[in-house]
């Protein structure tokens, strides 16, 4: 008798949502794929993304797969691939539109569409699952100029410290990289949440206690603590316009620094349709334009995360090692799926939203 499992599918919002489907566990692979027991599927803002681009661009209205980045147990593997059956791994697509679904209890990939690092025994299953696409986003960051973000007397402003793709940020920085001057824009509670879970601490701006604006206490860090001396980088990883009106007061000009941005000039709302989402990045895209064209004195960067083996293997290793410390918001079954759609899209969910597909 066939084995059968559950998987989050969808074509567009119109034609019916997401669906929580059943379908036959394969039995003969491809030489270049894998059987994977998927044990955690992480959830993020892309997800909800293209969820709300299907609509205008799956025409045909194919079945999509939902989630972007899982771990799990390998069940069976094909003839060239140099996994063996019963090795954990974490991994994340490099597709935009991905058929598999890794909200699911199982997934077959294949091995030149996916990202893949082997789990070493001491990283957990929920927080590998929670890695790929928040850590790799990071290294990808700080490396549009690594001259500025491995070197430890950098000064260097991060604003959304409280994102998956933040705390990333600044743990690669002062873990990683020994960087000693770091601010971040972040939450008392995101504060404490770091420091208790983790004994985790950085320099932060609190904007849910600071009653001026930000760019008026950033102003105040320049002058009093770093004695008049400005940025190297501004990282935003939540969506910010706020210091391109007088940039050349926070950041330092004409000396090949950056702004980075993995949003653009505004928070994203994840729910918003294709049209809202291309304004944000049609903006993103201008600024980069004119700021090639004029050359303000600063490079302006608008990162969008580049997936590789050698990121992953590096993320799984820092984990190990304790340079680095994944963190889980909330873990939800696959019945509840919609539920952590709507926590994720919330923006209140701290750390990563997971949905659980391990047999209890």
């Amino acid at each position: 008798m066939s084995q059968t499992f559950k998987a989050i599918k969808y074509s567009k919002p119109s034609r019916g949502g997401f669906q929580l489907k059943t379908f036959t566990v394969p039995t003969k692979l491809q030489d270049d794929e894998l059987l994977i027991k998927v044990s955690y599927a992480g959830i993020n803002p892309v997800d909800i993304i293209l969820y709300q681009y299907a609509e205008a661009f799956n025409v045909w209205g194919e079945e999509w797969g939902m989630g972007r980045e899982f771990s799990g147990t390998v069940v069976a593997t094909g003839s060239e691939m140099e996994f063996a059956q019963g090795d954990r791994i974490v991994a994340s697509t490099k597709s935009i539109k991905e058929t598999q679904s890794a909200v699911g209890q199982y997934i077959v990939i294949k091995r030149s569409g996916w990202v893949i690092a082997k789990l070493l025994d001491n990283v957990p299953a929920d927080i590998g699952a929670s890695l790929p696409l928040s850590y790799m986003t990071a290294v990808d960051i700080l490396n549009v100029q690594p001259s500025i973000t491995t070197t430890p007397d950098s000064k260097i402003l991060v604003l959304g410290g409280g994102t998956m793709a933040g705390f990333y940020t600044l743990q690669l920085l002062k873990n990683v990289y020994n960087v000693h001057d770091i601010y971040s824009v972040q939450s008392t509670k995101t504060d404490k949440l770091y420091a208790e879970k983790f004994n985790f601490k950085v320099n932060s701006i609190n904007y849910d206690t600071e009653t001026r604006p930000i760019t008026e206490v950033t102003q105040e860090i320049i002058t009093n603590t770093f004695h008049g001396e400005k940025f190297d980088m501004i990282i935003d990883t939540i969506g910010n316009s706020d210091f391109f009106a007088d940039i050349g007061s926070f950041l330092k000009l004409n000396q090949n620094k950056s702004y980075v941005t993995i949003v653009g000039d505004s928070v994203s709302v994840y729910n918003n349709t294709f049209w809202q989402h291309a304004k944000l990045i049609w903006g993103s895209i201008y600024r980069k334009i004119t700021n090639k064209l004029f050359n303000p004195g600063y490079h302006y960067a608008y990162v969008m995360m580049n997936p590789t083996d050698e990121n992953l293997v590096s993320g799984v290793k820092y984990l190990s090692e304790g340079k680095i410390h994944g963190l889980i918001d909330s873990a939800y079954s696959i019945e509840k799926f919609e539920d952590a759609i709507n926590k994720l899209a919330s923006h209140n969910a701290k750390g990563k939203v997971i949905i659980d597909l391990e047999e209890k």
